[in-house]
């Protein structure tokens, strides 16, 4: 059963490098540190944007309850992005990342998991 959807846009210039240490966890950081270029501000904007999303769709945003590095977000072999939030492992989440030259958006939808 869907439980939450949230969607996120977020213009890419306004988020800066020196947001990745608390934006990213760890592991993101270390896909982040591999990208080139825009490719860099392109991934760092989507995971904004989408953890943005998945706190929405949890519908507590970011706060007592939540952090940005409770999201984790990292893109399986295929490059498709896969989103786990801790203290919700109940939940399946479903996430999608675009994005143009200015902006980054992100969807996502939390499921319970039957």
């Amino acid at each position: 059963m869907i439980i939450g959807i949230g969607v996120d846009t977020t213009e890419i210039e306004r988020v800066v490098p020196t947001m990745a240490d608390k934006i990213l966890t760890p592991a993101e950081l270390t896909q982040y540190q591999t990208r080139l270029g825009i490719r860099k501000s392109e991934y760092l904007a989507g995971r904004w944007a989408a953890k943005e999303a998945a706190s929405k769709a949890l519908g507590c945003g970011f706060g007592e309850q939540l952090v940005f590095t409770d999201i984790e977000i990292l893109n399986a072999q295929n490059g498709q992005p896969a989103l786990t939030v801790k203290g919700y492992e109940s939940l399946r989440f479903h996430v999608s990342i675009t994005h143009t030259k200015t902006v980054a958006t992100a969807f996502v939808v939390a499921e319970e998991i039957e």
